[in-house]
C-alpha cells in the first residue's frame, strides 16, 4: 500500500492524492494551525478537490483561502474547524465565492459554510439565496438566530447540528425539515416551522434539550426516527390531524413532557416513541 503524498505549507501539512493528474486534498493535520492557504498546484498537478472531511475537527485553523483552481468540496471538508472565522475563495474561481468570509456557490444561490465568526451573534442570509447547505452552520458557537429570505427553499441535513441557535423561523416556502437539522443544539428554544412543511425528518430536534416552542404545522403528514428525542424541556405538543406517522423512540426521554394529543389520522407509531417519558 502507497504511503500518503504530504505536501508542507505555512501552519502544517496536508495530505494528498493524485487522480488523472489532478490533486485531492484528503487531509490536514489536527494540529495544523492559522490560516490555510491551499495551493493552487503540487508537483505541477492542479489541486481540484478538497476531500470529505478534509478538515473536519482541525480546531487550529483561523482562516481558508481556496485557490481558483478548485471545483470540488467534500462534505464536511470544514466542520467543526471551531476557530475558522472566515474563508476566502479567489476571485478567479469559476464554482466558488466568499461574501465576506462565509463560503457560496459562486452564482450567490448556495450557501455552503458559515464559519464560527466570533461574537457574531445573528446573521441574515442574503435574497436570492435558495440552498442552504449541508453541516453549513454545523458547531457554530456563537450564533444565537439566523434569519432567512423567503427565497431559501432548502436546508440540507445537520445544516444547524450542535449549533448555539436559541431561536429560528424557518423560510415560508421549506417542505421538508431535514435530518438531524438541530440536533445536539442545546441552546435552542423556540423553533417557528413554516405552513406547507410535510415531513419532520430523523433526529430533527434530537438532544435540544431547552426546546420548549415548536409548532407542527397541519401539512405534516410524517414524523421521522427520534426527531424529538431528548427535548427535555417540552412540556406539551399538538399533533395535527395531518399526521398518519410517527416514528420511532419520536419523542423518547422527553422528560418534561406531561401532554401530547394524538389524532385518529396516525395509523403508525413507531416502537419505543414515548420512552422514558416519565411525566405522561
Amino acid at each position: 500500500e502507497k504511503a500518503p503524498l504530504t505536501y508542507e505549507v505555512k501552519g502544517g501539512t496536508l495530505t494528498y492524492e493524485v487522480v488523472d493528474g489532478a490533486v485531492t486534498i484528503i487531509a490536514a493535520d489536527v494540529e495544523f494551525k492559522g490560516k490555510l492557504e491551499i495551493p493552487a498546484a503540487i508537483e505541477d498537478c492542479p489541486v481540484t478537490a478538497i476531500g470529505e472531511k478534509a478538515f473536519y475537527g482541525c480546531a487550529k485553523i483561523t482562516a481558508v483561502m481556496i485557490p481558483a483552481s478548485v471545483i470540488e468540496i467534500g462534505s464536511g471538508a470544514l466542520g467543526n474547524c471551531i476557530h475558522l472565522t472566515r474563508i476566502d475563495v479567489h476571485d478567479d474561481n469559476a464554482l466558488f465565492c466568499d461574501v465576506d468570509g462565509v463560503l457560496y456557490s459562486e452564482d450567490k444561490t448556495t450557501l455552503l459554510r458559515f464559519p464560527n465568526m466570533y461574537g457574531l451573534a445573528s446573521y441574515t442570509i442574503p435574497d436570492g439565496v435558495t440552498t442552504v447547505g449541508g453541516g453549513a452552520f454545523l458547531g457554530s458557537s456563537y450564533l444565537r438566530t439566523v434569519e432567512f429570505p423567503d427565497s431559501v427553499t432548502t436546508i440540507g441535513v445537520n445544516a444547524f447540528h450542535f449549533s448555539s441557535i436559541e431561536e429560528i423561523v424557518l423560510p415560508p416556502h421549506l417542505t421538508v425539515v431535514e435530518f438531524g437539522l438541530f440536533s445536539g443544539s442545546a441552546f435552542l428554544k423556540k423553533v417557528v416551522l413554516p405552513d406547507g412543511i410535510t415531513s419532520i425528518g430523523t433526529s430533527a430536534f434530537g438532544g435540544c434539550k431547552k426546546l420548549t416552542d415548536v409548532n407542527i404545522p397541519d401539512s405534516v403528514t410524517a414524523i421521522g426516527h427520534s426527531a424529538f428525542s431528548g427535548c427535555q424541556s417540552l412540556v406539551d405538543i399538538t399533533i395535527p390531524e395531518s399526521v398518519v406517522s410517527i416514528g420511532e423512540e419520536c419523542f423518547a426521554d422527553c422528560s418534561s413532557l406531561v401532554e401530547i394529543t394524538l389524532p385518529d389520522s396516525v395509523t403508525t407509531i413507531g416502537p419505543r416513541a414515548f420512552f422514558f417519558c416519565s411525566e405522561l
